[in-house]
């Protein structure tokens, strides 16, 4: 068969990259949309309740080939795309398909020349020129979307059952650029180490407190643990090395409008179910680099560079999770967002480490009736629904009325922010 006949037609020897990157997929939903364009092969996927969204990115130059038919109805109409052409002379086209990714990956995973786990990068001294060819092929709806395995050894031919698009939840998902309140960059795997820590004293709510300072090495990242031992809070490390860029904004509101300014001097707390970063944490081990940023809005992502060890040509495989603060709409839409903003209760909990151990104690079942109580030392519990389906109320977000500071001059943000997916942003 020519590969006119093919919808789309591309061969790569980075099966190990794939494996380890695809299994973050895989780890949140069951069924993938898989779009294919001039840019490469797109997967997203949502958890079952529709909480979570992950897109990955394959990027073409990943290939060794990548061939795509613009209209897969019609043969005569034979524009094709490939890695070697000028991207300014590519006539763009698409096509979407969904599969079950963790079918996908498995067969992936069986056919990896060395196993790859999460942290694979470093799994093996293996090059990929020793790696199988895999070679991905789709003619169209209604047939399979088939691998194809090869090596000096063996030529296998693996079919997958494709759907028909599955419902859509992008809208919901849509980070506006231009009303972020937070922006950060961090090691991957430094992040990973936090996130195990917190998981390993079973952790039911954080809180992620940041205040950006003109001194980089006096901004704070600190992640605030609720579990059944009380309080723990772990500092992210300022060194440049660890806390690559940090960026706080405040909403004000002009003429109807809302105006966003970089701030240095108002902290910022974001609060959320463990739960969550729990599904997605492991990913983190295998990322070189994270973006990590929130709307007005709750909206929360982090975006993941994956470099490939056996290819430092390759730019890498972004990754990108979507989630929800712990908060309401109706915050939000009466303009209420100060309680993210200087919460006096959530700093003392950041600078007093005395009062975090007291806390700790006075959750024991040995109280003794001198030392301060959790209520009486947080004042008050706010207890909220969420807004966000399936989603459920975090026990300790605290409002505080009374703890706002008055603004400094700051910068005013006028652009929109830069992509969560464009791979520059990493670089």
């Amino acid at each position: 068969m020519s590969s006119h006949d093919l919808v789309f037609l591309a061969t790569t020897n980075a099966l190990s990259h794939i494996s380890s990157v695809l299994g973050c997929i895989a780890s949140i939903g069951t069924t993938a949309k898989v779009t294919i364009n001039s840019h490469g092969v797109h997967f997203t996927a949502y958890n079952d309740n529709q909480t979570i969204r992950v897109a990955l990115t394959l990027a073409k130059s990943l290939f060794t080939s990548f061939i795509l038919n613009a209209d897969h109805n019609a043969q005569e109409s034979n524009t094709q795309i490939s890695v070697t052409q000028d991207s300014d002379q590519l006539e763009e086209s698409e096509i979407s398909l969904s599969l079950d990714v963790q079918l996908f990956v498995e067969s992936v995973n069986i056919h990896t020349s060395h196993q790859t786990t999460f942290g694979g990068n470093n799994a093996s001294t293996n090059t990929d020129k020793n790696e199988i060819e895999c070679t991905f092929s789709y003619q169209g709806d209604g047939h399979p979307f088939a691998v194809i395995f090869e090596d000096n050894a063996i030529l296998e031919r693996v079919e997958f059952q494709t759907y028909a698009d599955q419902e859509d939840f992008e809208e919901r998902f849509s980070l506006d650029e231009t009303e972020l309140v937070l922006s950060t960059l961090l090691s991957g795997s430094l992040l990973y180490d936090v996130m195990k820590d917190l998981k390993d004293v079973n952790t039911d709510a954080l809180i992620v407190y940041v205040k950006d300072n003109p001194i980089p090495s006096n901004r704070k990242l600190v992640f605030i643990s609720q579990s059944e031992i009380g309080h723990s809070k772990h500092q992210y490390p300022s060194q440049k090395i660890y806390l690559q860029d940090l960026s706080v904004w405040k909403p004000q509101k002009m003429n109807d409008n809302l105006e966003f300014n970089q701030t240095i001097s108002d902290s910022l707390t974001c609060y959320y179910r463990f739960e969550t970063w729990a599904k997605i944490f492991r990913s983190f081990k295998i990322s070189n680099r994270i973006k990590l940023q929130k709307s007005i809005s709750g909206l929360t992502s982090t975006s993941l560079l994956v470099r490939n060890p056996h290819d430092q040509s390759y730019t890498g495989s972004v990754i990108d999770f979507r989630f929800w603060e712990n908060v309401n709409d109706e915050e939000i839409d009466n303009l209420n967002w100060e309680y993210c903003y200087n919460n006096t209760h959530v700093e003392q909990l950041v600078e007093d480490d005395q009062n975090i151990k007291i806390i700790q104690y006075a959750l024991s079942n040995n109280l003794d009736p001198n030392q301060i109580t959790l209520d009486d030392y947080l004042k008050r519990r706010e207890t909220r629904s969420h807004a966000r389906p399936q989603a459920t109320e975090t026990p300790f977000i605290i409002l505080d009325d009374n703890s706002h500071k008055e603004p400094e001059p700051s910068t005013t943000r006028r652009t929109p922010a830069p992509s969560t997916i464009d791979i520059p942003l990493f670089l």
